[in-house]
């Protein structure tokens, strides 16, 4: 195998402008097989079904494909199209609404309980949420939003 030594800066560039549009179509080819399944006519319990068994899906559990169909594929916290990218469709991420960290005495069902799960986008879950306590979360809203009524 040819060492990147030997490679100069253009030839590395070019080679993985190659991957990245490589992998970015099989992202596409991924999202079209999803989109197929959510939009079609099934049953919610049929469509979680198949999204499981797809290999578009990776290793989705049944509960994480119930909780996206029932947010319509968009990030719980900010809405945004979970689907309408390769790049939002990458930040998917499933977000533990109470932290692991503040619940690590308690059993794996407690922390995974579907009432503590989230759909998620990236920016929400590790820029935004992660940052702050739910308690440090509510003072913040409380102290800077306005009562619109």
């Amino acid at each position: 195998m040819e060492s990147m030594k030997n490679i100069n800066r253009e030839e590395k560039i070019n080679l993985v402008r190659k991957y990245v549009k490589l992998k970015r179509k099989e992202t596409e080819n991924q999202l079209k097989a999803i989109r197929k399944i959510v939009f079609s006519n099934s049953s919610r319990r049929l469509k979680a079904e198949k999204l499981v068994k797809s290999n578009a899906t990776g290793d989705w559990s049944m509960e994480a494909a119930l909780k996206a169909l029932d947010t319509n594929c968009h990030c719980e916290y900010c809405g945004k199209y979970m689907l309408a990218s390769p790049d939002n469709y990458k930040d998917w991420q499933e977000d533990h609404i109470q932290p692991k960290s503040k619940l690590k005495n308690e059993s794996e069902k407690v922390i995974n309980d579907p009432d503590n799960l989230a759909q998620s986008c990236r920016q929400c879950n590790v820029n935004f949420k992660s940052r702050a306590s739910i308690k440090q979360m509510k003072k913040y809203v409380e102290e800077n939003c306005r009562n619109d009524s």
